[in-house]
């Protein structure tokens, strides 16, 4: 569903766009260009093919080594995001008090946690 989300913007979709990047005194922190927004989508797409690789979703022939290094990457990679870089994202941002810091704290950050957990279980079974 957030791969979804992001190929909408990438689409030029807006809705959600106001919470969906750091910003600091009213103003974006980050101005990337749309089709960062595809690469982010094909990249979620590419971890939930290797997390349903990984469940034995796709056969027994898809659980390769391959495919629990890159659920141990994608664990990583999503600890580091819920950690954040300590000024706009993650549990030890010190910029609060924004729409996105406050979703960044109640669902962004807890949802990499999640997604770290589920991808390190894969990486490991």
């Amino acid at each position: 569903m957030v791969a979804v989300l992001h190929l909408y913007w990438a689409l030029g979709g807006n809705a959600g766009q106001s919470v969906s990047a750091p910003e600091l005194s009213g103003r974006a922190v980050l101005h990337l260009p749309r089709y960062s927004n595809a690469l982010v989508a094909l990249g979620l797409l590419a971890g939930a093919l290797v997390l349903a690789a990984r469940s034995g979703a796709l056969g027994s022939a898809a659980r390769t080594p391959v495919t629990a290094g890159a659920a141990g990457v994608m664990a990583v990679g999503f600890a580091l995001r819920a950690l954040g870089d300590f000024r706009f994202l993650g549990f030890f941002k010190s910029v609060r008090g924004t729409p996105f810091a406050d979703y960044d704290t109640w669902f962004y950050s807890p949802l990499c946690v999640c997604l770290a957990l589920i991808s390190a279980a894969a990486g490991l079974v």
